[in-house]
């Protein structure tokens, strides 16, 4: 799989520990929403154990429909906390040895 999948939304959740203009946080919400959902069905599919419900809670804190209130020291916690996850999570499908898709099959 692509890195760039983790470092993306590791990189926009960094840049999100500064003051930003909020409209910033809104779309920062669906990125990782979105990343979140989609790597819950790939963990899903590699039958990898607990990352499934790892990322289904991670797409609900960051959902953008029924967006949770948070304080901004909480949000930086949450978002220095998603960031470790993400990048566990890229180091451990990286080390795994996981056929990636973005190689042609031959």
């Amino acid at each position: 799989m692509n890195p760039l999948v983790w470092i993306v939304p590791s990189s926009a959740l960094f840049l999100a520990l500064f003051p930003l203009p909020y409209g910033y946080y809104q779309l920062l919400r669906i990125v990782i929403f979105v990343v979140a959902i989609f790597l819950c069905k790939v963990s899903l599919e590699h039958k990898q154990p607990a990352w499934p419900w790892i990322f289904a809670a991670m797409a609900l804190t960051y959902n953008p429909v029924v967006p949770i209130s948070l304080g901004r020291e909480i949000w930086s916690i949450v978002n220095v906390t998603t960031i470790g996850l993400l990048l566990l999570h890229w180091r451990k499908t990286s080390a795994s040895g996981e056929p990636n898709n973005d190689d042609p099959k031959v």
